[in-house]
């Protein structure tokens, strides 16, 4: 009774995640992993010029006046706290796209399951990113949308 085998339950949803590529399906995966690299790198050069602009760039608000001209030339720090916050966000955001492209180049190269996992879940980690941050924004903007129409509707009547 002790010796007798036990029946093997096998779970069909562990089956599904078991997949593998033909030779079409990892080149288009090296494609996939190429262009998501370009996007985060470029994203972060972006990043980069931006923040060189809001740091040496200037802004040249002349006043003419009866033929004299004043010129005034400052730095916005408005605009240098806005780029930080961008480049912190954007950097986050697109860090994971790149270890997404990393990972599964890698992964694809050299036939390792793992790395391919590890860079779909970098992509899991990009996509949650950008959805959360999206349901943030439209959140403020509905807010924004119905603090206007209540101040409009609240306004003086003529």
């Amino acid at each position: 009774m002790e010796n007798q085998p036990q029946p093997e339950i096998i779970n069909e949803l562990d089956n599904f995640f078991n997949l593998s590529f033909d030779v079409n399906s990892r080149e288009q995966l090296k494609q996939i992993a190429l262009w998501s690299k370009i996007c985060s790198i470029c994203a972060f050069a972006g990043y980069f010029v931006s923040l060189i602009v809001a740091i040496f760039g200037h802004k040249d608000i002349s006043l003419e006046t009866d033929g004299l001209s004043f010129g005034a030339y400052f730095r916005s720090s408005s605009s240098l706290v806005t780029v930080l916050v961008t480049l912190v966000i954007g950097g986050i955001v697109n860090y994971f796209l790149y270890r997404f492209a990393v990972a599964v180049g890698e992964g694809v190269q050299s036939m390792d399951a793992l790395k391919v996992n590890t860079g779909f879940n970098s992509l899991h980690i990009y996509f949650k990113i950008l959805g959360i941050g999206l349901i943030i924004c439209l959140s403020i903007l509905l807010l924004i949308f119905f603090v206007a129409l209540i101040g409009a509707a609240a306004g003086p009547r003529y």
